[in-house]
């Protein structure tokens, strides 16, 4: 049955192990508050991770100067992750790169990383590599990329044993740490400095994963990738109801022709949300015996060890630096309403629009700026970087008033509202097929008296909601403009 569970967005494997977990020789017949016991969730073990003797690096390139330019020295290895199981000894390769005259400190992703030649840097590593920061390349993939069957694999041993360790968050979190050990050892080109790690999607999340773990990690930007807790992402029954009827509407009125897909197939909708199914993920539960507790339970738990909204104090007390950037219309990060009302704390910037797939707003932020302001500004310092702001609105006639105030750090020096009435809930199918209009942004004004950002935005008359946010730069120097968003803000019209 497992090579028919459906994959839902980049990190719904976890999930699956979540859920699943339930046929493991329990009573079924059980009371609605029972939780299950079996569950693991303490599995990531610091001697293991910091470990280098179990590393049994091979090298595959030792150092050398590159061979696009012979601007930066290069290594590329291959070590153990983990022995995963019995027998299943799980390797990556790491890629090193080094400024001529050495690094200190050192970003780490896995979102690409090319074995068969030396690595060009993108335009943020080559900025992180001209101030003397190194760059580590390592691979974090779906697990059948890694060698085929481990997925079902993986789900037998997390089955039989309970363990969070059999899960994807884990193995994802474990590649990140370990090859940060491997990189620490190589001291004839790393210094011992700060260590960001960056990605899109499941290489946001191992960064994230990694971040909560190990305190060696001191900054994090995540793209795409889960940031909260929110009730969809633990399978409550009110918030699946209102993806299921959402994305019966929708489905219905594709079929019938009422709407046109936009720029995807039907068949991407139906592989991208939640409920378009018999086989999603907390039915598959139900029919195994488990109870809508049990199910709320195990999820909670288990995300609770590898999201940052929900170990945000201790990550703070370290000093760490964290930033999410999130597409409006992405069917991983779908929660961006419950997480701003819940964790407002968590520095954001939307991308209206974006998410996986999909075609940003032509008045999106500058994305790539944004990237290089935030990692500059951690490893080197300078002028402080945008503080989340608190924003506030009030319906004057037919008009949304809008304010939002920068409360701490810095003011911005742009300002720019985004809005859309009548969406429909995050995680369905319509969710990310509706986009914000081109037409629904304006400039925001300053008002310097009151240190406020403010804006009118006009009502639709037939509406029933607005949800809205803005999105603020400010320029950090070295033509880099920092964007941070407002809170992303729904509003119930009378």
């Amino acid at each position: 049955m497992l090579t028919q569970i459906k994959v839902i967005g980049v990190i719904s494997l976890l999930l699956i192990c979540f859920v699943m977990a339930c046929d493991c020789g329990k009573d079924t017949t059980k009371s609605p508050n029972d939780t299950p016991t079996e569950i693991v969730v303490d599995s990531f073990v610091i001697e293991e991770i910091r470990d280098a003797s179990t590393l049994d690096i091979d090298v595959i390139e030792d150092w050398h100067l590159d061979s696009f330019g012979g601007q930066t020295y290069q290594k590329l290895i291959e070590i153990t992750v983990t022995e995963w199981w019995t027998g299943e000894i799980f390797r990556v390769p790491v890629r090193m790169v080094s400024p001529a005259d050495g690094a200190t400190g050192f970003v780490i992703t896995g979102g690409t990383i090319d074995v068969d030649g030396d690595q060009v840097p993108g335009e943020l590593e080559q900025a992180l590599l001209g101030n003397a920061v190194g760059v580590v390349y390592t691979q974090v993939q779906s697990l059948n990329e890694y060698r085929p069957n481990l997925e079902a694999e993986m789900f037998g041993y997390f089955l039989e044993a309970g363990d969070m360790r059999y899960t994807p968050a884990w193995i994802w979190g474990m590649i990140e740490m370990r090859a940060i050990t491997a990189v620490l050892e190589e001291t004839e080109h790393f210094s011992p400095g700060k260590i960001g790690a960056f990605g899109y999607s499941k290489n946001g999340f191992a960064p994230a994963v990694a971040l909560i773990q190990d305190d060696r990690v001191s900054a994090i930007l995540a793209e795409n990738a889960p940031a909260y807790v929110s009730p969809l992402r633990v399978f409550e029954p009110e918030a699946v109801a209102a993806i299921k009827s959402a994305n019966e509407w929708f489905f219905g009125a594709l079929e019938s022709g009422e709407i046109d897909p936009g720029e995807h197939s039907s068949n991407w909708y139906s592989w991208n949300v939640y409920g378009t199914t018999g086989a999603d993920l907390d039915d598959l539960a139900r029919q195994a015996g488990w109870s809508d507790a049990e199910i709320l339970w195990a999820a909670k738990e288990m995300w609770g060890e590898v999201i940052v909204s929900e170990n945000w104090d201790q990550i703070m007390a370290r000093n760490a630096k964290v930033l999410y950037i999130a597409g409006t219309h992405d069917w991983v990060l779908y929660d961006i309403l419950w997480g701003a009302q819940n964790h407002p704390e968590v520095p954001i910037l939307y991308e209206p629009n974006g998410g996986h797939s999909q075609i940003p707003h032509s008045q999106s932020p500058m994305i790539d700026q944004t990237r290089e302001a935030f990692f500059m500004n951690h490893f080197f310092g300078g002028p402080p970087l945008l503080e989340p702001p608190a924003s506030s609105w009030e319906i004057i006639g037919d008009e949304l008033h809008v304010t939002v105030r920068f409360e701490n750090g810095p003011q911005p020096e742009t300002g720019r509202i985004f809005w859309i009435h009548d969406r429909y809930p995050g995680g369905s199918a319509p969710y990310l097929w509706e986009m914000i209009p081109e037409e629904q942004t304006l400039e925001m004004t300053f008002d310097p008296g009151g240190l406020a950002w403010t804006v009118a935005v006009p009502l639709d008359p037939e509406a029933s909601t607005i949800e809205f946010f803005t999105n603020h730069g400010l320029n950090v120097g070295e033509d880099n403009v920092f964007h941070l968003s407002s809170r992303y803000t729904q509003v119930v019209l009378d």
